[in-house]
């Protein structure tokens, strides 16, 4: 297997962190059409704010990885795919918890992310937490 390497995993993080803007910018406008938050109850505030765009990735990437495609859009456009040690496709939850890890890795001020630039296999801590790597197709 060759590893993807972090330069080529930063500019699919890019790509995938603008669709996932669009996604949920299209989310909020379908759903409250202008969002103007002295007209939103408390609840429905802190969703929009802090629940609906973690949401969105969190599917965005679990979906995504543990598909036949094994990537996402962004890791698709770059030639790379999400695969476990053995180099098969992700299951639902071990995508799912990737997904989920990278909360712990963020966390590290972005150290997590970071240490794929400098370990054997290319892998962020949230790959090593979930038994992931990412592969050149």
């Amino acid at each position: 297997m060759q590893f993807a390497g972090f330069w080529k995993r930063f500019v699919a993080a890019v790509i995938d962190f603008t669709i996932i803007l669009i996604i949920y910018l299209l989310i909020t406008s379908l759903a409250y059409g202008d969002i103007d938050p002295n007209d939103m109850s408390g609840f429905s505030l802190f969703f929009v704010h802090n629940l609906l765009l973690p949401l969105v990735a969190l599917t965005y990437y679990t979906l995504l990885e543990c598909s036949r495609l094994r990537g996402s859009f962004g890791k698709l456009l770059l030639g790379i795919q999400v695969v476990d040690a053995k180099g098969k496709q992700l299951s639902f939850w071990r995508a799912f918890f990737r997904t989920f890890s990278k909360v712990g890795t963020s966390l590290t001020f972005g150290l997590g992310f970071f240490i794929a630039a400098w370990t054997k296999k290319k892998q962020g801590l949230h790959d090593f937490l979930s038994g992931s790597v990412l592969v050149s197709k």
